[in-house]
């Protein structure tokens, strides 16, 4: 079955470009390439997938193992399949309306006016004593800025300019955090049964999904199959 991307018009169509730049001249014979070309990636991730099966059921089965909560992260990343992992900051900058910058401070928790019609609805506290705060523009700014830092974004990020355009930025950030941490709660409940080690993975993946994934440095240490240590 192919990916959504593999079944958008212009990702057809920007391959039908390259086989035409690389002189491929009919039409047809290009459709057939282009078809062929997307039957192969779809398998390619499909034996990848059945891979991905298979280490799962062996962990099962091995009774000599214990993976850390690193490890058994780093195995869903690349299996939750997940197609746009930008870090939250760098997909904000690439919004095109957003082009006011401002500071979140780094404590929390980040608090708003329960009522939004209230007086100082516009202000952003932080911290349990609320010492640190940020005054926005409107309260649809107030409430992505809040998103953002109970996210766990801090620091400079740039937001939309108008109250209507955050209100539509915090939605789709929204959407975006929701759809990824329920890929990653599904995933997790596949590598162990312990509830409390389910929710340190979801929290390190998350934590990743909004940050950045460093890889760590190459280097001898084993492989996750490999690992000595004992199985949950």
């Amino acid at each position: 079955m192919l990916s959504d991307e593999l079944r958008q018009p212009d990702r057809k169509a920007l391959d039908d470009a390259v086989f035409e730049l690389l002189g491929v001249a009919t039409p047809g014979r290009r459709k057939e390439l282009v078809d062929r070309l997307h039957y192969e990636t779809a398998l390619h991730f499909r034996q990848i997938r059945v891979v991905e099966i298979q280490k799962m059921e062996q962990r099962k089965k091995s009774n000599s193992r214990k993976f850390s909560t690193d490890e058994l992260a780093a195995d869903l990343w690349d299996a939750a399949e997940i197609a746009d992992l930008t870090p939250v900051k760098e997909w904000l900058s690439n919004q095109p309306d957003a082009t006011s910058a401002l500071n979140i401070p780094n404590s929390s928790p980040a608090q708003l006016s329960a009522h939004a019609k209230m007086f100082d609805n516009e202000t952003v506290y932080f911290g349990r004593e609320r010492k640190d705060h940020v005054t926005c523009r409107f309260r649809e700014e107030a409430e992505l800025v809040k998103l953002l830092a109970d996210t766990g974004v801090h620091g400079a990020v740039h937001v939309p300019g108008s109250a209507g355009a955050c209100e539509s930025l915090r939605k789709r950030l929204e959407s975006r955090i929701t759809s990824a941490r329920s890929r990653f709660e599904e995933l997790a409940q596949t590598r162990t049964g312990l509830s409390d080690k389910q929710s340190e993975i979801v929290d390190l993946l998350m934590l990743w999904f909004v940050s950045g994934r460093s890889l760590p440095t190459p280097g001898p240490s084993p492989s996750l199959a490999e690992s000595p240590q004992q199985r949950l």
